[in-house]
């Protein structure tokens, strides 16, 4: 769909976002991942074309121009601009009447989609934090874009809030092929969402994959509780000392060749003790902390 490449932006001498390249394919959810100030915003509003990019380009995989198919997409950036004295249906009204969509059915399956069709003569101002980031996505799916850009969709949005949001996002993709393009705090959240991710820091793409390579990096991890001192130095002998870390009575053990029921066999052979050893899930805001950002987070 979209290939962006060396894309760019300096706000005087400073680098917001540096020479970003990334592949945005159709159906895919891609999840940014990044602190406050990484960038994520900046990149997003390049794209929507409320900052314009020092360098860089985005060419369209049907070979138009780009100006032209960001009328394909919609974006909800940083909070969703609604009129707080309106109902939801009078904001869909407002939002047809701009994007050439005056038909009032089609407007109310949008409102359908986000579970905000019963609302009646409610006032926006009286809704939820939620169920504002919701009627926010309902107004993104006016003139049925391809791509939806959200950046931080979920933020402050209680947990029964957010399990409808996920609901609905996932909805999109499946039954209509829209492309998503989030940013998010609750990692695990985007995880539940995402096809890829991409994480960023300090302006720039660090890391990007794909979900399945997420899951194969951070299935591999072997927890041993031991006190015995001479396991440490052994793990690290024979699976290098970048694959093993220690807390407290815990080794850890990255590695995808032996499973812990063979560990546990070569630990037992060379003599060492130990009270247990499983194989270990690591979540996403563990592996974040962890590679990107290059702590412990505890």
């Amino acid at each position: 769909m979209l290939t962006i490449t060396n894309l760019t932006k300096y706000y005087k001498k400073n680098v917001a976002v540096n020479h970003f390249d990334v592949d945005i394919k159709k159906g895919h959810i891609y999840g940014f991942i990044g602190p406050n100030g990484a960038g994520k915003t900046t990149f997003f509003k390049m794209l929507a074309g409320l900052a314009i990019p020092s360098e860089g380009e985005i060419m369209v995989s049907t070979g138009e121009k780009f100006e032209k198919y960001k009328m394909k997409m919609s974006f909800m950036i940083e909070a969703p601009y609604l009129y707080e004295k309106m109902t939801a249906f009078e904001n869909m009204k407002i939002i047809g009447g701009i994007k050439g969509e005056s038909d009032d059915s089609v407007l109310l399956d949008y409102l359908k989609i986000v579970k905000l069709d019963q609302t009646g003569k409610k006032k926006v101002k009286d809704f939820s934090l939620g169920m504002k980031q919701r009627l926010g996505i309902a107004c993104a799916l006016v003139g049925n874009p391809e791509i939806i850009v959200l950046d931080e969709p979920m933020n402050g949005v209680d947990p029964e809030g957010i399990v409808i949001l996920r609901e609905i996002l996932l909805s999109l993709v499946e039954k209509r092929n829209v492309t998503l393009m989030i940013s998010s705090h609750i990692l695990s959240e985007l995880y539940n969402l995402s096809t890829d991710f991409i994480f960023i820091r300090n302006g720039n793409i660090v890391k990007k994959m794909t979900k399945d390579a997420l899951d194969r990096l951070t299935s591999g991890v072997i927890e041993i509780g031991t006190d015995d001192v001479g396991v440490f130095d052994f793990l690290v002998q024979q699976y290098g000392v970048d694959n093993v870390t220690q807390k407290e009575s815990y080794i850890y053990l990255t590695q995808d060749k032996k499973n812990p029921t063979e560990i546990s066999k070569e630990l037992i052979e060379k003599g060492f003790t130990f009270t247990g050893i499983r194989e270990q899930s690591v979540e996403l805001e563990t592996y974040y902390m962890r590679e990107i950002v290059g702590g412990s987070h505890e």
